[in-house]
């Protein structure tokens, strides 16, 4: 960027500045205390919103210059400039199994903080897309919209996050103003999860990551000089807090959801696996993810599960050790089973005796009557003429 562009930009900006506070100033002498119309009103916060869309949108604009100022005031060797192809994150896309895919996700990166930061121009490009996002999810709460834009923008924010920390772990300078953007635009998301609209919406997983990612943010931002302020301040600290809090409320959500699932089929009278032969696929699938999750939850400080609640777990481990018993053992098992089994033995070792026994050993049990049955037949040995 040019010189005389910037100029031109900082001129015009200051002009816009300038003309707002006029509007400002001529407003708050006019009378008000006229009640306005119901159609006066929504107009008033259809503009409103208007107005926060646009501010989003000149918060990303003003970080972007600053961002290509400051490269073309600093020499960057030409390898570092390498754009990537990818602007808009894939994960945008919510899917069933989203869970995992965070948590696989999160493994990789943590693997791969070794290896060169993002360059300061794809941290600027997920910034803006985050802004952007977060501005939408705004919006759409406040049009009242039913299914919101917020998992995209949360998806956006643990992105951006990631990419926060691995310039401060490889002491790659990290610009002031999109330090404050960043902390900015997180605490508008984690306002806009509180509100009960999105409650129920978001997949827990993508949180406890993010809350852990911000915790790691805020934890190396003491160590290290030179890290902007914003980084490591009361805002972004209390905007942790609120998004742990929203982790720690949703915490129980899946185990409700499998319990919703056990009890009217239980209640149904006498069991024949042709009725759970269907539910049990499923159920095997969250009863992984649940274990998962819970041990996630507690890595970012979690309040423990009260006893109540390990109650129900163990109902419905043991429902579900049920239904796999009842279940045809000459047909194949569902290709979960092996992994859930995996997961149900280390679930144990962390959190001794909470899975229980019934459920291991029906479990082992048709995977090993399933073993035999496609086990090869041993040849036998012609004998001699």
């Amino acid at each position: 960027m040019s010189l005389a562009t910037l100029q031109a930009l900082q001129h015009q900006l200051s002009l816009t500045v300038d003309a707002a506070q006029q509007h400002i100033k001529a407003a708050t002498s006019l009378d008000t205390s006229a009640p306005c119309s119901q159609e006066a009103s929504e107009r008033f916060h259809e503009l409103a919103a208007e107005i926060e869309s646009v501010q989003t949108e000149l918060q990303a604009l003003v970080a972007a210059v600053v961002t290509q100022t400051r490269q073309n005031r600093v020499a960057i060797p030409t390898e570092t400039l390498e754009l990537t192809t990818e602007t808009i994150d894939p994960m945008d896309v919510e899917t069933g199994t989203e869970d995992e895919a965070v948590q696989a996700n999160s493994e990789k990166q943590d693997i791969d903080q070794g290896r060169n930061p993002p360059s300061p121009e794809e941290v600027a490009t997920r910034l803006q897309h985050f802004v952007l996002k977060t501005g939408e999810a705004s919006a759409t709460l406040e049009a009242g919209m039913r299914r919101n834009k917020s998992h995209v923008a949360l998806t956006a924010c643990r992105k951006v996050t990631d990419n926060l920390f691995q310039l401060m772990v490889s002491k790659v300078p990290i610009n002031e103003a999109a330090a404050c953007l960043f902390r900015d635009t997180a605490g508008k998301l984690a306002t806009i999860l509180a509100d009960d609209q999105v409650a129920g919406n978001m997949r827990g997983m993508c949180v406890v990551h993010l809350v852990k990612k911000l915790g790691n943010v805020l934890e190396l931002a003491d160590t290290l000089t030179g890290i902007p302020a914003a980084l490591s301040d009361a805002v972004l600290r209390s905007t942790r807090l609120k998004l742990k809090k929203y982790a720690e409320t949703h915490s129980e959500d899946l185990l409700t959801m499998m319990e919703k699932t056990v009890l009217p089929i239980q209640k149904k009278g006498k069991l024949t696996g042709r009725r759970v032969e269907g539910p049990v696929k499923k159920l095997i699938v969250d009863f992984q993810q649940e274990m998962n999750r819970y041990k996630h939850f507690q890595m970012i400080d979690v309040p423990q599960r009260s006893e109540e609640r390990w109650k129900v777990f163990k109902e419905v481990a043991e429902a579900l050790a049920k239904w796999i018993g009842l279940t045809s053992m000459t047909a194949t098992p569902p290709n979960q089973l092996k992994s859930m089994l995996r997961a149900a033995k280390r679930f144990n070792q962390e959190f001794p005796d909470r899975v229980p026994v019934l459920l291991l050993r029906n479990v082992g049990m048709r995977l090993r009557i399933c073993r035999r049955r496609h086990k090869p037949a041993k040849k036998s040995k012609t004998p001699g003429k």
